[in-house]
Formats: C-alpha cells, sequence, structure tokens
C-alpha cells in the first residue's frame, strides 16, 4: 500500500462547491506562455488553499482516525491482528509519520502545477481576487471547516483494496462532498452571504470551473509513487519485527 497517496492535500478543490453551476469556457493547459509574475501569484493561491498546516492537520485525522477503522475492516489485516493483536497500531506507527513528511515534502509540486493551471485560466486580478477573498474571514472560514469535516475513508479503502493502490476522482469527490455538506452548517449567514458573493464573481466562477482539472491534477500526484518502495520497505520490516517480538497469540 502506498501510504504517500493517502495524505491529505485536497482543500482547495472547495472551488467546486462555491462554483454551483457556474460553467465558463476555460483554456485548455496548452503550451501557451505563462506570465511569470502570474504563475507566482497562481502558486501562492494553490499554497494558500493547500497549506502544510492544512496537510498536517488533515493527515493527523487520518492517522488518529480514517486509516485504523480501514485497515481494521481489511479482512486480511483483521485476520493479521487477531493472530498478532497490536500489529495495526504498531505498523501505523511506523509508516504514517513518515509517509506523512515525505508529502508535505512532495507539496511544491502540486503547488506548481494547480498555480500554472490558475496561471493559464485566470488574469492577475482574479488570482488576487481569489487571494482576497480565502484571506477573509469567511475564506478562512471555509478552509477550516472544509480541513476538519472532509472524510476521505471512501479513498482510503478504495486504495487498500485496489491492487495497484491508486484512487479515482469519484473517491476524492465522495471525501469533498463530506466537507461542502458541513459549510451550511458551520458558517454564519454573513460568511455564506461572503461565499455567494465571490462565487459568482469572475474570479470564482472561473475557478470554480476548473475544479475538474484540479481534481484530475491532484488525483494524479496523490497517485505518484516514487517513495512507495521506501514505505512498503518500511511497512514490511515493522510487521516482520512485531511478529518477532510478540510470537503469534495462542
Amino acid at each position: 500500500m502506498s501510504a504517500d497517496t493517502f495524505s491529505v492535500r485536497f482543500a482547495l478543490l472547495f472551488l467546486a462547491a462555491v462554483a454551483g453551476n457556474a460553467v465558463v469556457a476555460t483554456a485548455p493547459a496548452s503550451a501557451q506562455a505563462i506570465d511569470p509574475a502570474r504563475k507566482v501569484l497562481g502558486v501562492e493561491l494553490a499554497r494558500l488553499l493547500n497549506s502544510e498546516e492544512i496537510t498536517r492537520a488533515q493527515g493527523a485525522k487520518m492517522i488518529a482516525q480514517t486509516f485504523p477503522q480501514a485497515l481494521a475492516a481489511d479482512p486480511d489485516l483483521k485476520m493479521a491482528e487477531q493472530a498478532y493483536p497490536g500489529v495495526i497500531k504498531a505498523l501505523l506507527d511506523a509508516v504514517m509519520p513518515a509517509a506523512l513528511e515525505q508529502t508535505i515534502q512532495r507539496l511544491p509540486l502540486l503547488w506548481d502545477r494547480i498555480g500554472t493551471l490558475y496561471a493559464q485560466n485566470l488574469t492577475d486580478a482574479e488570482i488576487r481576487a481569489a487571494l482576497q477573498f480565502y484571506r477573509s474571514p469567511a475564506g478562512a472560514k471555509v478552509i477550516q471547516v472544509m480541513t476538519a469535516e472532509t472524510d476521505f475513508s471512501a479513498a482510503v479503502k478504495e486504495s487498500i483494496e485496489s491492487e495497484d493502490n491508486k484512487i479515482s476522482t469519484d473517491s476524492l469527490r465522495k471525501g469533498l462532498t463530506t466537507g461542502m455538506d458541513k459549510l451550511g452548517d458551520r458558517l454564519t449567514a454573513d460568511e455564506q452571504a461572503a461565499v455567494v458573493r465571490f462565487a459568482v464573481t469572475p474570479a470564482g466562477s472561473k475557478a470554480g470551473a476548473l475544479a475538474p482539472r484540479i481534481q484530475a491534477l491532484a488525483v494524479e500526484w496523490a497517485n505518484e509513487s516514487e517513495n512507495s518502495a521506501q514505505l512498503q520497505k518500511l511497512a514490511i520490516d515493522t510487521v516482520q519485527k512485531f511478529i518477532a517480538e510478540h510470537g503469534e497469540k495462542e
């Protein structure tokens, strides 16, 4: 299992929610020249919406809740836990912190890819408007709620059960929906009004229309397994050590 896949880095995709039914034509990601200054702004927006702080907060939640539940439900791992009680916790304690740190190290690559997409499709003024919104009290509240409430258990389950340990855009969307569903309850009337005002601006509408392409980039990035061999070795070594130290339950 590529644990690197599961670290949570999808809060930036809230743009799909605030856009509602907006349909805006966007330029294809072609070889068009990108203004370097606009690229810097695009990366700044991508980083704001998928910061290291957000990734660490969501990663901590997954380590504490999502992964233990998903692994305990897997038939093979359930048998292993019955034979060697505590092996799942030992596995998580060893692998997940390392996977999270590797994900943090890879965040700049995600920021660059999504920042490029923003720079190709939004003007300088539109990116600045999006930055201004997400730095406002209402925008910051949206990021906070999405960070706390998004549930990626479907993506975790999919990766555990799949032969290639990859996730799909469908499981990503399921996770995002759990966070989006909480926004109405967690935002005040004034905050909801601010979200709506942003959503119908050119910046909000165009950014929202990019959501499917952003999701595709995020999934592609999540499924890249450059560190999977290292993590797999750590997992195997951890399980073998645990078995050697504890022995099989009679």
